[in-house]
């Protein structure tokens, strides 16, 4: 009979463990991967500009213009804040057209002869009450999460001026992408 020291025999033990454990299953896990695509784009009047009144300065009868025209200017901007995958916003303005001129709005106070010019401030074309959507639409480009659209609003004489009040309310409406 053949004897094997018993340090040999340890030797053999270790081996033959490190070669049996690279036989088991590799560790798994699990990779988890999330996103999202979001079509709700959003614009909306800021809320200085929901209901916002527009003073025109005190004008005196006797300097109102001869000829229909527009006087007494006063300039303002209304501001759309937007998601930020909006690219652009268009605001459109309705109302009801004045008697006198129906390219303008009309006035409900109780001075006579008189109806709002309303117009983009940059290139001064008249927004009218009667045109169709597009006449009456200004389309901008959304920066940095707002599109600011600068516009004036004015007096328009259409017939001899009374003096009295002068209310004229336009609706803006936002449609954007």
């Amino acid at each position: 009979m053949h004897l094997i020291p018993p340090s040999l025999l340890a030797i053999g033990a270790v081996l033959a463990l490190s070669f049996t454990s690279s036989a088991f299953a590799a560790a798994t896990g699990t990779i988890i991967v999330e996103g999202r695509i979001d079509d709700n784009v959003t614009c909306d009047l800021r809320a200085g500009d929901v209901n916002r009144t527009i003073k025109l300065d005190l004008y005196p009868v006797g300097n109102v213009p001869a000829s229909n025209q527009s006087f007494g200017y006063q300039s303002f901007t209304l501001t759309a804040d937007c998601s930020t995958n909006a690219t652009t916003v268009s605001f459109l303005f309705s109302g009801t057209p004045s008697v006198g001129d129906g390219a303008r709005f009309q006035n409900t106070g109780d001075a006579t002869g008189l109806g709002l010019q309303l117009e983009s401030a940059a290139d001064g074309k008249l927004i009218p009450a009667n045109g169709i959507d597009g006449d009456r639409t200004r389309t901008l480009n959304v920066v940095n999460g707002t599109a600011a659209l600068n516009l004036r609003a004015a007096y328009y004489r259409e017939a001899p001026v009374k003096a009295g009040s002068f209310e004229s309310k336009v609706m803006v409406s936002l449609s954007y992408n």
